[in-house]
């Protein structure tokens, strides 16, 4: 994952459940510091439901509080994995 607020966060190769506190940490810092979190997926090549499901529930959360989680370029595996689960949609 990058390390910046303007940058998009970019996901690893593989997603799992062992990454997603540290994940949610780092969404969570960048939404204090802006007001858009844009995350890279373009380079996913596994990803678990834990991972699927923090994603959802941020964007969720930030949209609650007037901000933005966006997903950008979402791999092929990204997508298959969300579509398992019906979440899709919700990266589409």
């Amino acid at each position: 994952m990058s390390n910046s607020t303007t940058l998009p966060l970019v996901l690893d190769e593989r997603c799992g459940i062992a990454t997603v506190a540290g994940l949610r940490d780092e969404i969570l810092r960048r939404l204090e510091a802006s007001a858009e979190c844009t995350i890279a997926c373009d380079g996913v090549r596994a990803i678990d439901a834990a991972t699927l499901q923090l994603l959802v529930v941020a964007r969720q959360s930030a949209e609650n509080t007037n901000r933005l989680v966006r997903f950008e370029r979402p791999s092929e595996e990204f997508l298959q994995a969300a579509e398992y689960l019906g979440l899709r949609s919700q990266f589409t």
